[in-house]
């Protein structure tokens, strides 16, 4: 499967792909326990972070749409107007449980590298087309990238949010970097990408 660059054409059926594969996700439904608050909520929640990511050419896909890899590049920062849009919008989502979300933001910063990094912050694959090497795929545009002779390799990293899918990520030539359990909430495994097991 080969990976391509979404764009805006993509939004629907990738906020959809989103919604599916997230819908029993240990982090995302602490933030959003009720079925009724995550049906009102994941799909235009997904679907902003999709604008916001495919504006800056840093969101994957594959031709048939069944899969979808986000990431932050190396040095991304959003304009202060595009923070405080992006928090109005999720206060706006997410209401009473907002505070759930920035609990987790505020932990994870702890374990995040301390120079320009890769941030994947979302990888899913249609619940119907898991196991066929999509996520694999989607993770290729970025893990497969070379850096010119000499050049230092920029840091990969991730927070698993589900113990069902550390053993893919540690099959992708991540590491995990501790396990983190958020206070009354969820575990969390920030991972980081090891060059070696890959590229040499």
């Amino acid at each position: 499967m080969e990976a391509q660059v979404a764009t805006h054409s993509h939004f629907t059926a990738l906020a959809d792909v989103l919604q599916r594969a997230f819908r029993d996700d240990p982090v995302m439904r602490w933030i959003l326990p009720a079925d009724v608050d995550y049906d009102r909520a994941a799909l235009p929640l997904f679907s902003h972070i999709l604008r916001k990511t495919t504006d800056s050419q840093s969101c994957y896909t594959d031709s048939e749409e069944r899969g979808v890899s986000l990431w932050e590049s190396p040095g991304h920062r959003l304009s202060f107007p595009s923070q405080l849009n992006t928090f109005l919008k999720f206060a706006w989502l997410l209401k009473g449980n907002i505070s759930r979300a920035s609990k987790i933001q505020a932990v994870m910063e702890n374990y995040k590298p301390r120079k320009p990094f890769w941030h994947l912050t979302y990888l899913a694959t249609d619940p119907d087309f898991q196991g066929q090497g999509i996520g694999t795929g989607l993770l290729s545009p970025i893990t497969n990238h070379v850096p010119v002779a000499g050049a230092e390799k920029t840091p990969i990293y991730l927070e698993c949010s589900n113990k069902n899918s550390i053993s893919f990520y540690l099959s992708q030539g991540f590491n995990l970097i501790e396990e983190v359990k958020i206070p009354n909430g969820p575990t969390i495994w920030p991972m980081s990408y090891s060059y070696r097991s890959q590229n040499g």
